[in-house]
């Protein structure tokens, strides 16, 4: 079955030469705005989006905060299209939780080899093996370690609930803040106080899933051998 792919983009020029090239591969959703690609979303499932950094209203990235954080859209991929080149908008970017970026003008091409690229990465990401002595659930608000639900605040939840929707992946500093806190003026220690306290609940169970640091960069939730 042919994935399905949703364009967000307020460029009529740009959204048709994608359609026109990729429609005979994919099944083709294109959008003008933020509210049309919510509405999408909210009837249709979708195997990935090619979201315009800069739309009326929301910016893509406002668009893609908000799906990260909603159960349904979280692990859609997305790759964004966007004329900034600079390295400080990619790592935004990344830290908000794009898979790749499309820099304009693009080849049609390098489009295409990126999407394939993509939705390989997240079939394969669908396949890996669950933690075997950890349970998130999402919807309950719940830890479940050993059997035993774990009692953390609603903030130590959604930062596990962002490690554990990334495992075995690092997460900045940045990517938890952006994440997990409706605003930017929290500091990298008060990331570090939350970590240290969610590990000294973790312990006391025994779990193999531990959350690992990685110098320079951030945090790693993995379970050990």
């Amino acid at each position: 079955m042919m994935s399905h792919i949703l364009i967000v983009e307020d460029d009529p020029q740009i959204s048709n030469m994608i359609q026109f090239a990729m429609e005979s591969k994919y099944r083709i959703t294109s959008v003008i705005d933020i509210e049309a690609a919510l509405n999408v979303l909210s009837k249709i499932e979708i195997n990935l989006i090619l979201l315009d950094w800069m739309l009326p209203g929301l910016t893509g990235i406002e668009l893609m905060r908000r799906l990260k954080r909603t159960k349904n859209s979280k692990n859609i991929p997305i790759i964004m299209l966007t004329a900034k080149s600079e390295e400080s908008d990619k790592l935004k970017g990344f830290a908000n939780g794009a898979d790749d970026f499309v820099t304009k003008p693009f080849s049609i091409y390098e489009l295409e080899a990126r999407i394939k690229a993509v939705l390989h990465r997240t079939r394969a990401t669908d396949t890996e093996p669950k933690f075997s002595s950890f349970r998130l659930l999402s919807e309950e608000k719940k830890v479940i370690i050993q059997g035993e639900e774990i009692k953390v605040t609603k903030k130590e939840f959604n930062i596990l609930e962002y490690l554990y929707n990334n495992k075995n992946r690092v997460c900045t500093r940045d990517g938890i803040i952006e994440s997990c806190w409706d605003n930017d003026d929290v500091t990298d220690r008060v990331i570090d106080v939350n970590i240290r306290r969610i590990r000294k609940k973790l312990k006391p169970y025994g779990s193999k899933v531990i959350i690992d640091s990685v110098r320079g960069f951030g945090y790693k939730l993995l379970e050990k051998d």
